[in-house]
């Protein structure tokens, strides 16, 4: 079987090695525009204070990371023939194009970034964080000590993770942002106790506030908003993305443009594939989510309670806190859990998580028990890892739980 793979290794490798499972001889090959790999680049903030030695390891690791598959760089596939099953590819080096078939087509091509709207926005030091080379250039731009005050523009997760790693590297960040507000996607007071979190850590936030212009010289110097100035020595701007799904305009899509799959990122095309941002799935449970924001973490699973009650489910949330380890071990963190539930039935309809380190790999097993149809009480009963090393006698979902009897 041949597949060919388009854009990320981190989703679109994940999803062809999977449909290689099981086939004797697969041949999975990537084709990626740029100079670099994307391999999980909603991480990239993450890698801003790393070592020299240790971002190339990692770079490194992307290409590791494709198992018996064959990586090419600086190759755009420029055309997709579904029905002849064909893609055309052009090397970005030379220029020469090729036509190459396959058996399966997996398209990994991602997003770009809404465009900035500002007077002043071409200026130096704007810059967004999508790539790997953005990793780099910023990388570079940090290591001068005058670049103390960052600002963020926008409010959901990929912005909260970018302010939250130059916030641990002991910059001033500040988060200005006019659009749907901090951390779309969350309830309310889940949102707000986010929120207080990072301002604790010290990250100054403008919620509802217009970016109208950016001054200057060469370099950006001052963020100008409808309220009020703000020194600036970078600005990286949070603003959304647009789905990359211009190779397939025979594909289905969602009103956002994103390629709509069924549960194994199949396209409404046969024997081609779709993943990460560039697909949804048309119907079920929303995407289970999760972030870092410097030292924060947070994740939801299944609906929020506010999605839930558009949707007419009846819901309940109750929210509970905990520890995330015994109170002997040092270094215990609090970790806070909602869950939404349907007030009749008792089942389970999703969860947000937010704490210290590892608070969101818990998002997993709410995402399962939501799956599965379980209820709280059934839920509540199910028998958490525990032990004086790492583990709190109670989890803090099985506290949720308890607070929802």
């Amino acid at each position: 079987m041949k597949i060919i793979v388009v854009g990320s290794i981190s989703s679109g490798m994940t999803l062809a090695e999977g449909l290689a499972a099981g086939e004797t001889s697969p041949q999975i090959t990537l084709y990626e525009k740029a100079a670099y790999c994307s391999c999980g680049t909603g991480g990239l903030p993450h890698y801003l204070g790393l070592k020299g030695d240790e971002l190339g390891e990692i770079l490194a690791g992307c290409a590791l990371s494709a198992q018996g598959g064959s990586i090419r760089v600086g190759m755009e596939v420029t055309a997709v023939d579904p029905v002849g099953r064909t893609v055309t590819v052009r090397d970005g080096e030379t220029g020469a194009v090729t036509v190459e078939s396959y058996d399966k087509l997996v398209l990994a091509t991602g997003s770009e970034s809404v465009a900035l709207q500002a007077e002043g926005g071409s200026r130096m030091g704007i810059h967004p964080l999508r790539r790997v080379e953005d990793l780099l250039l910023l990388r570079e731009f940090i290591r001068t000590p005058y670049v103390r005050d960052i600002v963020v523009l926008g409010g959901g997760l990929e912005a909260m993770e970018v302010a939250g790693a130059f916030r641990k590297l002991g910059r001033g960040v500040r988060v200005i942002d006019c659009g749907q507000g901090l951390l779309p996607g969350f309830d309310s007071e889940v949102r707000s106790g986010i929120q207080r979190e990072l301002e604790e850590a010290g990250i100054v936030f403008h919620l509802g506030e217009r970016v109208t212009a950016f001054q200057g010289r060469t370099f950006v110097e001052t963020v100008v908003t409808d309220r009020g100035s703000y020194a600036c020595d970078l600005c990286v701007p949070c603003l959304g993305a647009a789905p990359n799904s211009g190779l397939l305009p025979q594909a289905k899509r969602d009103a956002d443009g994103r390629f709509l799959v069924d549960a194994s990122g199949r396209t409404s095309l046969a024997d081609v594939y779709a993943a990460g941002s560039c697909a949804a799935a048309g119907q079920g449970l929303p995407a289970t989510v999760s972030a870092r924001m410097g030292d924060l973490e947070a994740a939801r699973a299944g609906f929020t309670q506010e999605a839930a009650e558009q949707l007419g489910l009846h819901p309940a949330g109750v929210t509970a806190t905990g520890r995330d380890r015994s109170g002997l071990v040092p270094n215990a963190g609090a970790v806070t859990v909602k869950l939404v539930y349907a007030k009749d039935s008792r089942r389970l309809l999703g969860g947000q998580i937010w704490g210290g380190e590892g608070a969101r790999a818990r998002i997993n097993a709410v995402a399962v028990a939501v799956q599965a149809g379980m209820t709280v009480e059934e839920f509540a009963k199910t028998r958490f890892v525990t032990g004086p090393s790492g583990h709190a006698a109670w989890d803090p979902i099985q506290l949720a739980c308890a607070a929802a009897n």
